[in-house]
C-alpha cells in the first residue's frame, strides 16, 4: 500500500506541467493529494482546512509555502519538506527562513542551497536536467527565438545585449507571465520579427524552436529553468542573464552565452554551433547523472531534518540588528530633511 503525500503547488503549473517530472518520480511511491494556490491566497486557512482530517505521511510544498503556523495547525504529517524555488524566494528574509527551521528543504539552485546551508537549514541539493533530444538540424544561425515573458526583459531590452543588424530573423512567442505586459518592437525591426502565441501543444512549440540556432531564456532568474534547458536539450544556443539558475548551467561562450543584464553589452556572435554541440553534449552528460540521483529525493524527503539551530537563530539576530540600524539611518534622514 503506498503512502500518503500532500502536494501544495503553484496554481500556474496545472498549465505549464512544469512540476510533472517530480510527480512521476512520486506518483510510484505515494497516493498523492494535489492542492493549487498562489502565491498571494488569501483564504489560506479555509483551503487547509479541507485536508485536516486526512494523516500524511508527508506534506511536500512545490514553490508555494504557506505560513508554518498555517501548516501545524490545519495538517497532521509526518515528514514535511520544502522546495523552494530560487526567483521566487532570492529576497526572502531570515525572519521568512526561521519558521521553516524544522523542515527539510530540497533545492535545485546550487546558489540558494549553500545559502541556507550556510545559514544552518537543512538543505539537499539536486541539478535538474531534461531528457535530450535527437538534433537532427541545429537550425539558422543568424536566427532568434525570444519567448517574452516578463515586462522587463523585452525586445529593447535584447537590443542592447544582441546586434540585430547581423541577425535574419526574430521569432517572438508572446506568452506573458501573469500581470507582465509586452512590448512592441521597433518599427525598423518589424520586417524581421514572426509571432506564436500559447501552443496547445508544447511538441508544436518545440518544432518551432528547433527552426532557430539561438535562444533567449526569458527570466531574469529561475527556479530550475524548464525553457531555457529544454532548449539546450535541443542543442541551441542560449542566450541569458548571468543570474541563477542561468549561470549554475551555462558557462560563458563554452556551451552558451551569458550576459550581466545592470550593466549590458554587445555579445559576440561567432561559433555558434561550437556551442550548441556543447550545450546538447552537456545536456547528456547532466542527464545520465540526473537519472542515476533523482531517486535521492525519496530518501531525503523522509528524513529527519539535520538543521542547526544556533546558525539559524545566530544569522537571524545580525539582520534584526542591521535592520534596526538600517531604519535608524532612514529615521534620521527624514529628521535631517525636515530640518533644512
Amino acid at each position: 500500500m503506498k503512502k500518503k503525500l500532500l502536494f501544495v503547488g503553484h496554481e500556474y503549473h496545472q498549465k505549464t506541467k512544469s512540476h510533472s517530472f517530480m510527480a512521476d518520480i512520486l506518483e510510484k511511491y505515494y497516493d498523492i493529494t494535489y492542492v493549487y494556490m498562489s502565491p498571494n491566497q488569501k483564504n489560506v486557512n479555509q483551503i487547509l482546512e479541507k485536508y485536516s482530517e486526512e494523516f500524511y505521511d508527508v506534506l511536500l510544498c512545490w514553490q508555494i509555502f504557506p505560513p508554518a503556523k498555517m501548516i501545524k495547525k490545519y495538517l497532521n504529517f509526518k515528514h514535511c519538506v520544502l522546495f523552494p524555488m530560487y526567483d521566487n524566494v532570492k529576497n526572502k528574509t531570515p525572519k521568512f527562513w526561521l519558521q521553516y527551521r524544522i523542515f527539510n528543504i530540497i533545492n535545485f539552485s546550487k546558489t540558494l542551497h549553500e545559502d541556507l546551508k550556510s545559514k544552518g537549514y537543512s538543505s539537499y541539493y539536486i541539478q535538474y536536467f531534461p531528457e535530450p533530444k535527437e538534433v537532427s538540424d541545429f537550425g539558422d544561425e543568424k536566427s532568434i527565438f525570444f519567448w517574452q515573458r516578463l515586462t522587463q526583459l523585452n525586445i529593447k531590452t535584447l537590443s542592447k545585449v544582441i546586434d540585430f543588424d547581423s541577425i535574419n530573423h526574430i521569432h517572438i512567442h508572446k506568452a506573458l507571465d501573469p500581470q507582465h505586459t509586452f512590448t512592441e518592437p521597433d518599427e525598423n525591426l518589424k520586417n524581421k520579427i514572426s509571432y506564436s502565441t500559447w501552443y496547445d501543444n508544447k511538441a508544436d512549440m518545440q518544432k518551432d524552436i528547433e527552426k532557430y540556432a539561438i535562444y533567449i531564456a526569458p527570466r531574469m532568474y529561475e527556479g530550475i529553468g524548464m525553457s531555457f534547458l529544454e532548449a539546450m536539450a535541443a542543442g541551441r544556443c542560449v542566450i541569458a542573464v548571468n543570474n541563477p539558475t542561468m549561470n549554475e548551467y551555462i558557462t560563458n561562450n563554452v556551451n552558451g552565452i551569458l550576459y550581466d543584464l545592470n550593466n549590458p553589452q554587445k555579445v559576440t556572435l561567432k561559433n555558434i554551433r561550437k556551442l550548441q554541440v556543447n550545450a546538447d553534449t552537456y545536456i547528456q552528460k547532466g542527464y545520465k547523472k540526473w537519472s542515476k540521483d533523482k531517486f535521492n529525493i525519496l530518501n531525503w524527503i523522509e528524513t529527519k531534518p539535520k538543521y542547526n539551530n544556533f546558525k539559524i537563530f545566530k544569522n537571524f539576530t545580525l539582520f534584526k540588528i542591521k535592520d534596526f540600524y538600517r531604519k535608524i539611518k532612514i529615521l534620521l534622514i527624514i529628521y535631517k530633511s525636515q530640518i533644512y
